[in-house]
C-alpha cells in the first residue's frame, strides 16, 4: 500500500520514555550477568498528507501513531572494560497497554481527534532480543545506548509483519 502513495504516507518512530531497576551479578573480573524490571513505551506514527500542486492551503491530512507500553525483563551477559561496557541478551516484554491517537484536518483546521484502546488487537507477551554499550564512571553514574528487537508479530490476528524495535538511551546509577 505505502508504494503507491507517492510520497503521501510516510511512517517513522515516536519518542517514548523507560525506567526501572537493575541487578547485577559478578561472574569474574570482567564479566557478569545483569537482569532488571523495567516499564517502557514504544510505538511509531503514520503520516499522510495530500495537496493539489500550487495550492498548498486546499491541503489535506491525517496521521495516527500506536503508543504501547510494556514491562520488561531483559537478562544480560556484560563484559566490562574499565568502565565501557558491552552487553546483549534476550528480553520477555508484557503489553500492559496500547493507543492509537488519530488526527485529521483538512485547510490548516483540526477536524477529528482520537484516541482508541487496541490493547486486544496486539502481542500481550513478546520475547525478543537486546544488546549495547554503555560507560560506567567510578561514582557509579552510567550512561547506555541499545537497540531491541522483538521476535514475535505485533498484531495478535498474525497478519502483518510488525515487530518491536528501537533504540534507547539511559543513564543510571548503581549503588
Amino acid at each position: 500500500i505505502l508504494s503507491v502513495t507517492n510520497g503521501t504516507v510516510s511512517t517513522g518512530p515516536v519518542t517514548g520514555f523507560y525506567g526501572g531497576g537493575y541487578a547485577n551479578i559478578a561472574l569474574g573480573n570482567n564479566l557478569s550477568v545483569e537482569t532488571g524490571l523495567y516499564y517502557s513505551t514504544k510505538g511509531y506514527a503514520i503520516t499522510g498528507s495530500y495537496s493539489i500542486k500550487g495550492i498548498n492551503i486546499l491541503s489535506a491530512n491525517a496521521s495516527a501513531s500506536l503508543h504501547s507500553s510494556y514491562i520488561e525483563l531483559p537478562l544480560l551477559l556484560k563484559a566490562d572494560f574499565n568502565g565501557l561496557q558491552v552487553f546483549a541478551g534476550p528480553q520477555l516484554s508484557y503489553l500492559t497497554g496500547a493507543n492509537v491517537k488519530t488526527k485529521a484536518g483538512v485547510l490548516g483546521i483540526n477536524l477529528y481527534r482520537g484516541n482508541i484502546d487496541v490493547s486486544n488487537q496486539i502481542n500481550r507477551w513478546d520475547a525478543g532480543i537486546t544488546g549495547g554499550i554503555g560507560y560506567q564512571f567510578t561514582n557509579g553514574i552510567r550512561i547506555t545506548g541499545s537497540y531491541e528487537r522483538g521476535l514475535a508479530k505485533l498484531d495478535a490476528g498474525q497478519n502483518t509483519k510488525s515487530y518491536n524495535q528501537g533504540f534507547k538511551i539511559g543513564a543510571g546509577m548503581s549503588f
